[in-house]
């Protein structure tokens, strides 16, 4: 079998993108807990932690490009009742993470503000946090086993004058108590290294090869 510079690249990139493994989500603001396989998330009693839940890594977005309602979209900064509606996401290495909160004595004077980090190995793409879309997204990137809010139980994010400001490596926002928790659904997009970065990997595995097959020869 020949190897090409391009098979040698390809290779390289699904190893990257195929198979990504990504640390969890760094919360700060409140202590946190992570979602199991099992529980019931209206359940949780989420009074001062935050309950999250790594969801299936990481769905592959075929051309053309998959519908997915993003609430609001990396780079807003506001009021959830002014964010704009993304519809449709390009081609892409994607997953989420679900969250459950409901802070106690929050108001909108006094909000709970925490922070949301991600890995450097990804980027946020933007927040899911109307009910309809929260629960429509369940099943592509649901966990299995996991009971989600489901319906117009599913408690959203209820407040208008809830805030994000979302970047592409972390978020920041802004909740209060309200009648039930606060659920959202935060979508990430696997990084994509420099070209440089691949051309590094690439030959240095070529190099790997070639050496093995002159020891081979030997």
């Amino acid at each position: 079998m020949r190897l090409t510079k391009k098979s040698v690249l390809l290779g390289v990139s699904i190893l990257l993108f195929g198979c990504p493994a990504f640390a969890s989500l760094i919360i700060t603001g409140a202590g946190s807990q992570q979602i199991s396989s099992g529980d019931t998330i209206a359940s949780l009693t989420s009074d001062t932690d935050v309950f999250y839940l790594q969801e299936n890594n990481y769905t592959a977005i075929p051309s053309p490009p998959l519908f997915v309602p993003i609430n609001a979209p990396v780079g807003f900064s506001g009021q959830i009742s002014a964010a704009p509606a993304v519809s449709f996401l390009t081609n892409g290495v994607y997953g989420s993470y679900y969250l459950h909160y409901d802070p106690i004595n929050a108001s909108e004077e006094s909000p709970a503000t925490i922070r949301i980090t991600v890995d450097p190995s990804e980027e946020i793409v933007g927040v899911i946090f109307k009910y309809d879309q929260l629960n429509n997204t369940n099943s592509r990137f649901g966990v299995a086993g996991v009971v989600y809010p489901s319906g117009s139980t599913g408690f959203p994010l209820e407040n208008p004058d809830t805030f994000f400001t979302i970047s592409a490596n972390f978020i920041d926002v802004g909740l209060t108590a309200m009648l039930g928790a606060d659920n959202f659904r935060v979508i990430t997009r696997a990084s994509v290294p420099e070209p440089s970065t691949l051309l590094l990997l690439g030959s240095g595995l070529v190099g790997l090869i070639g050496y093995g097959r002159k020891r081979m020869k030997k």
